[in-house]
Formats: C-alpha cells, structure tokens, sequence
C-alpha cells in the first residue's frame, strides 16, 4: 500500500490527497524574504527558480533549481541540494519563521506561455518522412551516409533498405524540415519510421514519426529514441504493404503479427513479408495498435522479453479479445529474422 509522501516540514502527504497550504507558504514566503520574486511557470505544484543560494556562485541565469510546494522542498541540481524551508531560511539567512506568504500555484497573466508544444501534425510527419526517405533514395549521399547503413547492417536489417522501410536525417541543419525536427540533424544521423493511425478517419495514414539515434549507447545526453515535440502517438503503429492493405480493408488476410519497437518490427516485415506485421513504438503502446482491424482475426502478439514486455502483454491479450479476435503469443528471434 503507498503510504503516501513525506513532506521536508516532517508530516506525510497521504496517497492520493494534497499537502497542508502552510507548506507552500513556508517556501514562497523564505523566498520572497530573500527578495526573490515568486514562480510564475507552474507545474501541478513544481516551479523552477534561480537558484538563491550563495554557495551558487554566478547568477543562475537559466534555472537549476525548483521549488515542490506540496513537501515544502527546494532543490538544486548545480549546487546538489534539497532542503525544507527552515533549513532553506538558514542558508539564505532569513529569520524564521519568516513573514507569512500565499502560495498561489497559478501561472503569472504576463506569462503568456504554456508547458504544452503545439501539435506535431499528420501533414508535419508526412513532410518529414518525405524527406528523411528521399535522403535514403538518394544514390549521391550513400558514402556521406555510411555509418546509417553499417548500423543497418550490424541491426540485421539491411534488406529494409530495399522495401523503403526507413529514411534518414543527416547530421546537418535542413531548414526544409519541421522545426520540431531540424534540431536533429546536428547532433547525428537518424534513422527515421513513420508511424500509421490504427484507427478513425486517419487510419493507415502518416501521423507521426519515431527517430532512433545509431549511437549506441548515445553520447552525452542525446537521447537514443526520439518523437517530435507535440506528437501524437497512441494508437499508431509502424506498418509494412501488407498491414497498410489490412488497414485500407484491401485484404482479408486472417493473421496479423504485432511486434514491440523499430528494430523488431523491421525483423519482423523481412521475415513475414507475406503477412501483415505491426509494431507498436513502446511496450506500453502494444494495446493502443489494437483496433477494429482485429475483429475476427488470428492476432500474434510478439513482445520483448523483458520485464516492460511482459507487464503490458495481459493488456494486449485483453484488448485483442475486446475486438474480437484471437490472441497467440510468439516472440522474435532476432538473428534468424523469424516469429517463433
């Protein structure tokens, strides 16, 4: 049973409930004593601030610190410390207790901001998958663009090149791109899957893309598996002809193979190019790909072995069932290309 959190002032938030207003007054009001002025950019009840601390050093022009109001917490990343609101009062030499505050968790009206980025839209991701395929069509870039297709290669998927199955962003700045995605080049090459709508009006259509960084592991803080900023990407899939035939009810093929993740998807197509073949792009997407297209349909579940896998595989058992058909459980030999 979660017992709930413990709170920097020494009581415990119960699980599922909200923390006493006092100890959001208690931190803002040491603040504001220390002439810092309040958050304006919320989070729930988390705010990043400039860190006030004169341990800091230079002025913290962008903000490594943040304040949790709900456990009267104030934490640094640069200066690696956390700290209640007395002990905050004593680095800052504030008395204690310090004048009362309000805690008012609300965005400032001259903000004008929100945490939220605009849509990544259908026509964005098709843009972008127009061009990231272009790239790996083009017989001019294939030298420039080795090390993609030795990692291709050393993946085992090499034959994916034949049936259009990946593009790929160089590592260069193209202002063609969505601004979402022009940042990606710079920082290495990408191999880029587009990603269908399973289901609606949009379905077996472009609506997002996934990039998977050939740097293994990726160096300093890129991350290996990217999505533009604003995507959207429950209940997408990748998908190979067969599976976009399925979708666009072109074909009654009677088994459908679902498979976790970009590289096991690509396997998977190669292997089973006489099938349909779907791959979610996370184990926890696996039972969003399931949609109306398995009704009356043999569905051949294949997660990764892990322990992400098989938490989410009963979902997508399940969610098989609530369509309609009938659910088998495989999983991918990588190096045989195969679906045991």
């Amino acid at each position: 049973m979660n017992a709930g959190k413990t709170c920097y002032n020494g009581s415990t938030v119960a699980a599922g409930g909200q923390a006493d207003s006092r100890f959001g007054d208690q931190i803002l009001s040491v603040l504001t004593a220390a002439g810092r002025p309040a958050p304006e950019r919320w989070r729930g009840e988390r705010a990043p601030v400039r860190c006030p601390l004169p341990s800091h050093g230079s002025e913290d022009r962008h903000p490594s610190a943040w304040i949790d109001v709900s456990i009267g917490c104030f934490g640094c990343s640069a200066c690696g410390v956390r700290y209640g609101a007395k002990k905050l009062a004593e680095a800052l030499g504030v008395p204690w207790p310090p004048p009362h505050g309000t805690y008012t968790p609300q965005p400032s009206p001259k903000q004008g901001k929100t945490d939220t980025p605009p849509d990544f839209t259908p026509a964005e991701a098709q843009r972008t998958w127009n061009l990231a395929l272009a790239r790996a069509r083009d017989d001019d870039a294939v030298e420039a663009d080795r090390p993609v297709y030795d990692y291709i290669q050393k993946r085992g998927v090499a034959d994916a090149w034949e049936d259009c199955y990946f593009g790929i962003v160089p590592p260069n700045r193209d202002d063609r791109l969505p601004w979402q995605v022009r940042w990606w080049g710079p920082r290495g090459w990408r191999v880029v899957l587009p990603l269908y709508a399973m289901d609606g009006d949009n379905a077996g259509k472009i609506v997002a893309v996934q990039a998977r960084h050939i740097d293994f592991p990726p160096r300093g803080n890129r991350k290996r598996l990217l999505f533009p900023k604003g995507s959207h990407i429950r209940k997408t899939a990748f998908a190979n002809r067969r599976a976009l035939a399925m979708l666009d009810r072109a074909t009654d093929a009677k088994r459908v193979i679902v498979v976790e993740g970009m590289f096991d998807f690509l396997t998977a197509a190669l292997a089973h190019d006489d099938l349909p073949v779907l791959g979610a792009p996370g184990a926890g997407q696996t039972k969003n790909v399931i949609g109306t297209w398995a009704r009356g349909r043999e569905v051949v579940l294949a997660p990764h072995p892990d322990d992400a896998g098989m938490k989410q595989l009963p979902y997508a058992i399940a969610a098989v069932q609530r369509m309609g058909g009938r659910a088998f459980v495989a999983h991918v030999q990588r190096r045989e290309a195969r679906v045991a």
